[in-house]
């Protein structure tokens, strides 16, 4: 059997989920974030990537993914953040995700949090990291 990883895939679903979702197809989402942007917008597989790893025993093969997902507001104080953190998370798990050519058997999230990020010139933005673990099966 011919093992073809699946992360694009699976970074097309979540981006097709994030973008016809009913409430998070009102945000900005990128894979790449424009030079210039405004605020607030959602970023998959942010600053830390993606990460695969084959999970494939003899008989069988699989692979688990984590894939970071950042959202970044200039709301002054998390309530922005933490909305759409949670709106996010609602959509990428309400519902089974639809990866072509893989069952997804299992979703974790690994991490929620807010970082205050100082950096900018004019003001503070909150970062919030959501960290997903998705285990993909062939489905050929």
């Amino acid at each position: 059997m011919q093992w073809n990883i699946g992360f694009y895939d699976l970074l097309s679903a979540l981006y097709a989920r994030l973008t016809t979702d009913s409430v998070t197809s009102a945000y900005r989402i990128y894979d790449e974030v424009p030079e210039t942007v405004a605020f607030p917008f959602v970023h998959i597989s942010g600053p830390y990537g993606v990460r695969s790893t084959n999970f494939s025993a003899q008989d069988r093969f699989s692979e688990n993914h984590i894939v970071t997902i950042d959202i970044f507001s200039d709301y002054a104080g998390n309530k922005e953040c933490a909305e759409m953190m949670s709106a996010v998370s609602q959509a990428v798990s309400g519902t089974p995700l639809t990866v072509t050519g893989y069952n997804v058997p299992l979703v974790l999230i690994d991490l929620f949090d807010i970082l205050i990020d100082a950096s900018a010139p004019t003001h503070v933005v909150r970062h919030g990291i959501i960290r997903y673990r998705f285990h993909l099966e062939p489905t050929t």
